[in-house]
């Protein structure tokens, strides 16, 4: 329970992590995120009787993490760096993430464009809609079946420029779901009172961002 604070740490913890920040930052190639390696030292803890707050140590570990970007990065726009860490144990995604985002800040129509899919299904989990697997006749929507297909195309172009942390690519590869986003909302009323289509768009805006935050999280940038 001793996590860091304004004038204690006690285990150096916050030195520790700007360690393996800097290290991921430094190796030549990729590393494996950190958490899941945590996760096995926890494992090996309780394998051994000893009982930890498991939720509470992933938390404190995220937070560890995301606070020493802040201090690491200090020339980094701040909106810019909180939308980026959408994995703060996975270093280097930070820094491409935050790269990206800074090629894109000005565009703020896409950037307006790529917050609808994250907004309007993180509105729609906080009250509670489940989220389903995707049916694409219960889309009932050609819009929606044409953005289903725009984010298929773009899933390789996108998943390689993440690979070989090429932001410009990454941004490059994202700019084309831009005009099938906006035709799909235009068209397309996501809310309705079927459950079973809304759950599939809902289930289709959810592949949508998951692509989308390959990025950043684009509803943290803020326009200029």
């Amino acid at each position: 329970g001793l996590v860091p604070s304004g004038s204690s740490d006690p285990y150096g913890l916050r030195r520790a992590t700007t360690y393996l920040i800097e290290a991921a930052w430094g190796w030549s190639g990729l590393l494996p995120a950190y958490l899941p390696l945590v996760e096995k030292v926890i494992g090996l803890y309780q394998e051994q009787g000893v009982e930890l707050d498991v939720a509470g140590t992933v938390s404190a570990l995220k937070d560890l993490f995301a606070a020493r970007y802040e201090s690491m990065l200090p020339e980094a726009r701040h909106d810019l760096l909180q939308a980026a860490i959408v994995e703060p144990d996975r270093p280097r995604t930070v820094r491409l993430r935050l790269s990206a985002l800074e090629l894109v800040q000005a565009d703020t129509e896409l950037v307006q464009t790529a917050t609808r899919p994250l907004n309007i299904v993180r509105a729609a989990v906080t009250k509670g809609e489940p989220i389903p697997n995707l049916s694409i006749p219960d889309l009932d929507s050609e819009e929606a079946v044409a953005l289903l297909q725009a984010t298929s195309e773009q899933l390789v172009p996108v998943g390689s420029a993440y690979q070989h942390e090429d932001a410009h690519a990454l941004v490059e590869a994202i700019k084309p779901l831009q005009a099938p986003i906006n035709r799909f909302f235009d068209s397309t009323m996501v809310m309705v009172d079927d459950a079973r289509v809304r759950g599939a768009r809902l289930a289709m805006l959810s592949k949508v961002g998951d692509l989308l935050l390959l990025v950043g999280d684009w509803t943290q940038v803020q326009s200029t």
